[in-house]
């Protein structure tokens, strides 16, 4: 019977590991996601400023350069969340872990 004590007192540790591993893991997905998103949103909105300051625009040119840019913005924030990295498995971190 102790046997299976043991056996499981070190289940429940490596699950406890691969939970902490785990979180990492998507925080610094998350903090990825999002450090491509801000340069990819800079660069948009940098291009939109230069066309705005080298073009003289009348006030409809320079809104739809504004809705132009905040449409992309926003297409590269729902593309950056539907491609994100899936979570992997408990195989795959245990794997990682080891390899480590």
């Amino acid at each position: 019977m102790s046997g299976s004590t043991d056996r499981s007192g070190h289940t429940a540790a490596v699950r406890g590991a691969l939970g902490d591993v785990r979180s990492r893991w998507r925080t610094l997905a998350r903090l990825r996601l999002t450090a491509l998103v801000a340069a990819a949103t800079a660069v948009v909105w940098v291009v939109a400023w230069g066309i705005v300051e080298i073009l003289t625009l009348g006030a409809g040119a320079l809104a739809l350069v504004g809705a132009g840019a905040l449409a992309i913005t926003s297409a590269i924030c729902v593309v950056a969340i539907v491609r994100r990295e899936p979570v992997p498995g408990e195989r795959a971190l245990a794997r990682y872990i080891e390899e480590q």
